[in-house]
């Protein structure tokens, strides 16, 4: 899955564009909020994270997922998804 993020943290930044850099696969997450944009939703610019492991109940595998259940993934705080980050703005 290709992982559509704007972060805004320096740490966040630097670690999505290390990603970029390797093709690695971590775990991106973050708190999400809707938004117009071909998702319906975006995880917040300030709470974005990448993490190498994370707890499962927290990680959504597509973002239809997240999508078809939007009030249950934003309850529950900061969420992850797994893929590859191919450009950092």
């Amino acid at each position: 899955m290709i992982i559509q993020v704007s972060p805004n943290r320096q740490e966040a930044i630097k670690a999505l564009t290390e990603m970029s850099k390797t093709g690695e696969i971590k775990w991106v997450g973050g708190e999400i909020e809707q938004f117009d944009n071909e998702f319906g939703f975006r995880f917040k610019p300030d709470t974005i994270t990448v993490a190498d492991f994370t707890a499962e109940g927290l990680q959504a595998s597509k973002y239809k997922f997240i999508q078809q259940d939007f009030e249950y993934w934003q309850g529950l705080g900061t969420i992850y998804v797994s893929g590859k980050v191919v450009q950092v703005h």
